[in-house]
C-alpha cells in the first residue's frame, strides 16, 4: 500500500455502527490527499492498511462525532462528515464503545437509532456486569420517535469513589425490544494520591440561540482553561477558566455565534 510523506491526525473508530469498522484506526495521509484505514489484531498489531477516502484535500484531524459519524477537517477550515448508511435493518448507534472517567466523576454516551422507526422506540441502558461503583446517573431510558430518531441523546454515567487504588471496570448494555443489544465498556480511573490529574477532553458542542455550549471532561477539583480559535492557529484566546466540581461541565461561549468558524481546545492549569 503506497503512502505519502506526511501522516496527519487520526482516531480509532469507537462506535457501534458496523463490526467492519469498529476499532479501526482512521488517519490522514496528507501528501496523497487520502484518508487511510488500518485494522488491528487482538494484540494491537497492524493487520491491514487500505484507502478509506481519496481526494480529501489537506486533512489535518479527524474524530468520531456524537452521531457516530466521522468528521474530518481540512487545512483552511472545511469540515467533512462521513456517515455509514448501509443498514439492512434497525440498529442502536452509540458512541463511545469504551467510555473513560475518574472515580467520583461522570462521563457521557451518545445514543441514536440508525433508521426511522414506524412508532416510538424505547432504548434502555443498564450496568450488566463489573463494578457496582459504576452506574447510570441519567438517561437510563430513552424514547426515540419517527421525528427525533437521528438526534443523539445523552446517557450520563457516574463512578463512586472507593478506598482501593484499583481501576473500576463495568459493562453497560444498551437494549431495546426486537433489536440487537450493544455492550459498552466503562473504565473509572482511581483517584488516589499518586494518580496524575486527568487531561481534559471536549465533548458535545451544542448551539443555543446565538451561543455555543461546549462539554468539558476533566477531573473534579482541577482547574482547566477552555480556549477558542477561528483558524486552528494562533492566537488561541481564553474563553473561560473553570475549577470543576465534577468531571463534566457545560461551558457557554456567548461570542461564538457571531463567528463563521470556531475551534476549541482545553488545557489543565498547573
Amino acid at each position: 500500500m503506497n503512502q505519502a510523506n506526511c501522516i496527519s491526525g487520526g482516531c480509532f473508530y469507537d462506535a457501534t455502527v458496523s463490526q467492519t469498522y469498529r476499532g479501526n484506526f482512521i488517519y490522514g495521509d496528507y501528501g496523497s490527499s487520502r484518508l487511510m484505514r488500518a485494522t488491528l489484531s487482538s494484540s494491537n498489531t497492524v493487520q491491514t492498511v487500505d484507502y478509506f477516502v481519496t481526494g480529501s484535500g489537506s486533512q489535518i484531524d479527524i474524530s468520531v462525532g456524537p452521531d457516530s459519524a466521522l468528521y474530518y477537517i481540512e487545512h483552511g477550515g472545511e469540515i467533512h462528515r462521513l456517515a455509514y448508511t448501509n443498514f439492512a435493518s434497525q440498529q442502536i448507534l452509540a458512541t463511545p464503545l469504551n467510555a473513560r472517567m475518574t472515580e467520583a466523576g461522570q462521563t457521557a454516551l451518545s445514543v441514536r437509532l440508525a433508521l426511522q422507526p414506524a412508532a416510538n422506540v424505547t432504548v434502555n441502558i443498564a450496568r450488566t456486569s463489573g463494578s457496582s461503583d459504576i452506574s447510570v446517573a441519567s438517561g437510563a431510558a430513552l424514547t426515540f420517535t419517527p421525528a427525533n430518531y437521528a438526534t443523539p441523546q445523552n446517557v450520563v454515567i457516574q463512578a463512586a469513589a472507593d478506598a482501593d487504588t484499583a481501576e473500576n471496570i463495568a459493562t453497560l448494555t444498551i437494549s431495546s425490544s426486537g433489536l440487537a443489544s450493544e455492550a459498552i465498556t466503562v473504565y473509572a480511573l482511581d483517584t488516589g494520591a499518586n494518580t496524575a490529574p486527568e487531561a481534559p477532553t471536549l465533548g458535545t458542542v451544542t448551539i443555543n440561540g446565538g451561543a455555543v455550549r461546549v462539554g468539558l471532561n476533566g477531573q473534579a477539583g482541577e482547574t482547566y482553561v477552555l480556549e477558542g480559535s477561528t483558524n486552528l492557529l494562533f492566537p488561541w484566546i481564553p474563553v473561560t477558566t473553570n475549577t470543576l466540581t465534577s468531571s463534566f461541565s457545560n461551558i457557554l461561549d456567548p461570542s461564538a455565534g457571531n463567528l463563521p468558524l470556531r475551534f476549541y481546545r482545553a488545557r489543565l492549569v498547573p
